[in-house]
């Protein structure tokens, strides 16, 4: 990939914290004996040059690791959700429009930051997310994937960690995966900053319900589907694999 993204009004910000409830220090879990923030950043930096990527996080160990690996890096304080932290670090960065990756999602197709800037930069949406096509019973029934299902505008409808669409057959074949990537306008992170949780929002344990609940329309765009999230330390064997698949990775060497 030799395409590079350096635009004055974007800014890929990745929201990084070291309390996980599931799982402890995620952050600088080592995939391949690196730590999983530096393998996000070096997928996003495939595509997008470092002057407009960041990490936020309000742990100094955090910050010292991705400085020290010639990250920038913006301290915020403690946020409940990862938008929330973003909007704290956009009102520093000031870019018109954010891309988020999360921190846990050490193996996503680095071409999918560019169609997200593109389809956030052109659609008038105010807020964006991704998803794939996804098939398997398992993965449908399983609280830790995230399903939506979308208008025929290309418009979140509802994202869910519950099996949707359901069926009274109980025979759905396939549906659609929330893949983890995120976008929004400056305009769209002040407000989100500002509304209160919503009840969905809670239940789901999901924050772009906070946007539908509050009738501002959240775009989505199909993406790749090489995404790997890292909620359980079980998933690290599974992003270790996609590493070595689709990046060719082998162990690096402290």
């Amino acid at each position: 990939i030799n395409r590079k993204v350096l635009m004055s009004e974007v800014a890929i910000i990745i929201p990084a914290r070291m309390e996980s409830s599931r799982f402890p220090r995620k952050p600088l879990a080592k995939l391949l004996g690196r730590e999983m923030i530096l393998h996000v950043l070096d997928r996003v930096t495939e595509v997008a040059n470092k002057e407009i990527t960041f990490v936020a996080t309000d742990s100094l160990e955090i910050s010292q690791l991705v400085e020290k690996s010639g990250f920038q890096v913006v301290m915020t304080g403690d946020h409940p959700t990862g938008t929330d932290r973003l909007a704290e670090a956009n009102r520093i960065i000031n870019a018109r429009f954010v891309i988020n990756i999360q921190g846990d999602e050490p193996a996503f197709n680095p071409d999918d930051v560019l169609t997200s800037i593109e389809f956030l930069k052109n659609t008038g949406f105010a807020a964006i997310t991704g998803f794939c096509s996804a098939t398997g019973d398992l993965e449908f029934q399983d609280s830790n994937t995230i399903k939506l299902a979308y208008s025929r505008g290309n418009r979140l409808l509802y994202i869910s960690r519950a099996s949707i669409p359901g069926s009274k057959k109980r025979n759905v074949s396939n549906f659609f995966r929330h893949v983890c990537m995120y976008g929004y306008t400056s305009d769209a992170l002040s407000n989100f900053a500002e509304m209160p949780r919503g009840t969905f929002e809670l239940i789901e344990d999901h924050e772009l319900l906070r946007f539908v609940e509050n009738d501002i329309p959240v775009g989505v765009v199909e993406l790749s589907d090489w995404s790997v999230p890292v909620d359980l330390p079980g998933d690290i064997a599974l992003a270790e694999k996609q590493l070595k698949d689709k990046f060719f990775l082998d162990n690096f060497v402290d």
